[in-house]
This record gives structure tokens, sequence and C-alpha cells, in this order.
């Protein structure tokens, strides 16, 4: 869906993207230059996301998120600031997005991703979904595969997360080392050499990725060899934050603000932390909660480093 007559490089992007330029070429800038994107759910990947496609020099950039700002997404985005609690986080975090890259049009929208027709994301060149329940995913990723859209889905929970990509058919160049016999000085020897292949690789959308089964003879063969990520997104593809118990965060100028040495290891219950001198604190024994046994997902803020790790490997196939 790039639009055919390619946008001509100014000498202001040129010298802007001038490294860029140089690792991948005019040709593909002036790609970059004709490619609308929607990122849809800006939560902490999905500003990580946003930067690096800004700062690559895309044509537009729209962000979709019908939530509002909380304490816990500012600890993650970046690009929402601190005093625009309770306001639509897509359109705080809006202008620190355009002030990365002025030369991209960046635009925000506050309505639900739910409540978008198939038409919607029809005007756009590649879809970046994230904080999207797995009905949503697929939905999704089925109106994009159709229209031939390219389709990045992810998301982290706590140091747990997950991409996936439907590229549709990509072609790729990649480097092959070969053994061939040469005649040097009347002897042959055998010398390696470097060629460059021309690959194609046929991306499936999700519901057919997700839709394997792993008894049948054709897959119980490939089990050894597919990564547990796989299962990982399988089970977290069906998680949205409004389904994650989150841990209630108490602010340090609060007088209810309980010195992290104070709280018990095993004193962790899932929706709260209590002092352990407290008439609302429960015992371990009780609960069967411990500090071991809460999963990942209760962490609640996502990590850093957890949310780099997917998006380094997204903004990349992006």
């Amino acid at each position: 869906m790039v639009e055919k007559n390619l946008t001509n490089i100014t000498e202001d992007e040129a010298a802007l993207y001038d490294r860029q330029i140089r690792l991948w070429g005019l040709d593909a800038q002036k790609r970059l230059r004709s490619s609308r994107v929607l990122v849809a759910g800006v939560c902490g990947m999905g500003a990580e996301v946003t930067k690096n496609l800004v700062l690559s020099g895309i044509k537009s950039l729209m962000l979709l998120d019908h939530r509002n700002l909380t304490d816990i997404d500012v600890c993650a985005n970046f690009l929402a600031p601190h005093d625009a609690v309770g306001q639509n986080i897509a359109e705080v975090s809006k202008e620190r997005a355009q002030i990365l890259n002025p030369m991209v049009e960046v635009s925000s929208d506050s309505d639900d991703i739910e409540n978008k027709t198939d038409e919607f994301f029809k005007q756009f060149d590649v879809v970046c979904a994230m904080r999207c329940s797995k009905e949503q995913l697929l939905r999704i990723s089925n109106i994009c595969h159709q229209n031939k859209i390219l389709f990045f889905g992810g998301d982290v929970f706590g140091m747990i997360g997950y991409m996936f990509a439907d590229l549709q058919e990509h072609q790729y160049v990649e480097e092959v080392k070969e053994k061939v016999e040469v005649e040097q000085d009347g002897k042959k020897q055998t010398v390696e050499e470097t060629k460059m292949v021309k690959r194609t690789e046929n991306f499936v959308p999700l519901s057919q990725a997700l839709d394997v089964d792993w008894t049948t003879t054709k897959y119980a063969s490939q089990l050894r060899r597919t990564s547990s990520t796989y299962f990982i997104m399988h089970r977290y593809t069906g998680v949205t934050a409004q389904t994650i118990p989150r841990i209630e965060c108490t602010r340090c100028d609060s007088p209810d603000y309980t010195p992290a040495q104070n709280i018990p290891g095993p004193g962790l219950y899932p929706s709260r932390i209590y002092r352990c001198d407290s008439p609302d604190y429960t015992r371990p024994e009780y609960t069967g909660v411990t500090a071991r046994t809460i999963p990942p997902e209760y962490t609640g803020v996502t990590a850093y480093p957890a949310q780099n790790i997917p998006d380094v490997i997204l903004d990349k196939a992006v």
C-alpha cells in the first residue's frame, strides 16, 4: 500500500537521515518516507515503537488509545507527561512524539479500537497493535492479511514480553558462504566465497499461527525446535491490561507510605501490600500467596529492559 510515486527526499531530510541512507540506501528511505503507520496501544512498548519509527522518517504515524493516563503508565511511557494523569494517553503522548521529528506527521485518536471498522485499518501501510485482547488481535491481523497490510502485535507483562509479525510475502537477501573449486598455479584448490542469495518468506495471520495441534505427527516432530516463547505468547495473548491484577502502589509522599524494609517478603497479597502490623494484613498461610508464588503478570509495571527486547525485534522487522 505504500504510495507508488515515492516522495523525493529533500536536502534537509538527506542531512537528517544521512546515516541510515548510507546503511540501507536511498530507495529504502524513500519507501519509509511514504509509509503510514498506526500504533494502537500507547503503553511502554508502544512508546518505544513510536520513538523509533518517528526517528526513522516515516510519512505519518497515528497513536490510537482510548485509555486515560495513570501513574503506572507514566512509569513506562516516556512520551506521557507526569502532570497529564487522567487525560487521554494518546493525546498527551502526541506532543513529545512530534518533537522527536517535526518532519513526520503525528496524530492521535482517543476512540476505542473495538469501535474501528475494517475501512479504518485500510488507510495504513503498517499496523502495530499492543494492549489488545486476543479477539482484537485476531480480527486486526485478519483484516491486515486480507488487505496486504503489514501487521505487528506485541505486549509486555512485567518481565515477560512477546511480538508477532505478519509481513505477508517478504523478500530479502541473505549472505551465503559456499565452497568452490578454483585453479591456481595449475592446482585445484577449494576456497570459500560469499554470495548474495534472494529468498522469499511467506507469513501467516495470527489465527493460523496460534491454531496448531501439537499432538499431530506433523507438528510433534517440530516441538523440540519450537521456542518456548511461542507458548508464553499463546498464554498472554488471552490476557489484557484490564484483566491483570496489579499491586497497588502508594506514593512516597503519602501518609500511608510504607518503607520497603518494613514490608516482609511473604506479606504480598495479589491486590495490595499491607504493613505487617495492619489489621488488614493477611498471613500467607491463609492466602496461599507468597513472594515466590505470585505470577509475573502481577508485577503490574512494565519493566524497561523487558519492553526493549520485543521492541527492538519489532522495529527491526518494520
